[in-house]
């Protein structure tokens, strides 16, 4: 059983999540074409947007920010959006 990940098939405790190979049960608080479905709201509150910047720490964020990045980088085509990845990392 797991609570709240952000990837479980990335972190390795499933093969899949419609065949997760084990008899597992849990849930995922955020699905990886969230990215897109960001972008695509953001158009609806901002119709002039021309560009978007997803900021995203790599040493914290889901497969180093690709999790997300996929989905994100392909939604702007038909949302006229420029896609913007933005790495960023907190120092000490």
């Amino acid at each position: 059983m797991f609570a709240i990940v952000s990837d479980p098939v990335g972190s390795g405790f499933v093969a899949g999540l419609p065949r997760p190979g084990a008899n597992i049960t849990g849930f995922t608080n955020i699905e990886a074409a969230m990215g897109g479905k960001w972008l695509s709201q953001l158009k609806e509150i901002a119709p002039g947007i021309k560009r978007a910047a997803f900021m995203f720490n790599p040493d914290t964020a889901p497969d180093a920010g690709k999790y997300f990045l996929a989905s994100f980088e392909a939604a702007p085509g038909s949302l006229g959006i420029a896609p913007v990845a933005m790495p960023v990392q907190c120092r000490d």
